[in-house]
């Protein structure tokens, strides 16, 4: 099942570039052939009563949302992204609600997960972010003069970006702990996947920042810049950490929303100071949580959670 995923998936990555003009029904119909031929298989071998419903449900919801997608395919540019839109909030409308259907109620603490096993796949998947980042770092630099000021800036989105890494697995070990213990594993792990999701897109805008900022360090910041930088990147990625802590843990830490708060406040600042000076900043603010997170007591770490 998974090379299969894999052969398809290639074909459905291929035409994501033109799936607004030619390529729409090659991009629909892989995507729909993954979703619920994957689904099917799993029906087919030997699951749990309790997992057997759960993706029965799954399939239906999916079937429920064919037509969107086979509209948009249809119509296809802007009003084809809208039909598409549509179709993916049925989807993730499902999810949130662990799939509903009338006279028949699951609630999701029923449904078993291997949340160990979600969190290392996770982990994997940063470490390959990571690789990402960096790269798109060692390409601009590659292409910039090798001046001074490009050094610098070049060295500072590399520590920025290493913090926010240091933000995300100093707090593995505290969340494994959790997906051992709760009741809801599958409302864990939903989270967690969503929140991983999110902070993806924030390493994907925080390396985009870092190769504007490396190819032109003494331009003024601007919106654009700022945006990528104190918002889009790492706003983005602690915001969502702390959301996904904050669901599983029920409290936010005073350390993040003071950052996220230095954040906005230093991105507003800056609109017209140099690209160096603003990457530094934000850099700072990133590595300054990054380090009072690793001071933080861990005592309460080790308590089993509620639910």
């Amino acid at each position: 099942m998974l090379l299969a995923v894999m052969l398809v998936g290639l074909f459905m990555n291929a035409a994501i570039p033109r799936a607004f003009n030619d390529a729409g029904w090659v991009f629909v119909a892989t995507f729909l052939l993954i979703h619920i031929g994957r689904t099917v298989w799993l029906l087919r071998v030997g699951l749990d009563e309790v997992n057997q419903e759960h993706f029965v449900r799954v399939l239906i919801w999916f079937i429920t949302a064919v037509p969107l997608w086979l509209t948009g395919a249809v119509v296809c540019g802007g009003a084809g992204l809208a039909w598409w839109v549509v179709a993916a909030l049925v989807g993730l409308a499902g999810d949130w609600t662990v799939y509903p259907l009338p006279g028949r109620r699951l609630q999701s603490r029923q449904v078993g997960l291997a949340g160990g096993y979600l969190l290392e796949r996770g982990r994997l998947f940063m470490i390959i972010a990571l690789g990402e980042t960096v790269m798109t770092t060692g390409t601009a630099l590659t292409a910039a003069p090798h001046k001074p000021v490009t050094l610098l800036t070049a060295g500072v989105a590399f520590t920025g970006t290493i913090a926010l890494f240091w933000l995300f697995f100093g707090s593995c070990e505290r969340v494994g702990r959790h997906y051992e213990w709760t009741e809801d594993a599958m409302r864990a792990g939903r989270s967690g996947v969503i929140s991983l999701m999110a902070s993806v897109t924030g390493l994907i805008a925080a390396a985009v920042a870092d190769e504007r900022v490396i190819a032109h360090p003494m331009e003024h910041a601007g919106l654009i810049t700022n945006l990528l930088l104190f918002g889009g990147g790492p706003g983005l990625f602690i915001a969502t950490q702390s959301w996904h802590g904050a669901g599983l843990f029920d409290g936010l830490y005073w350390s993040r929303l003071l950052a996220l708060s230095c954040l906005v406040v230093a991105g507003m600042l800056t609109l017209a100071a140099t690209v160096y000076l603003a990457v530094v900043i934000a850099a700072a603010i990133v590595v300054v949580l990054a380090a009072l997170e690793e001071r933080r007591p861990t005592g309460d770490a080790h308590a089993k959670p509620t639910s």
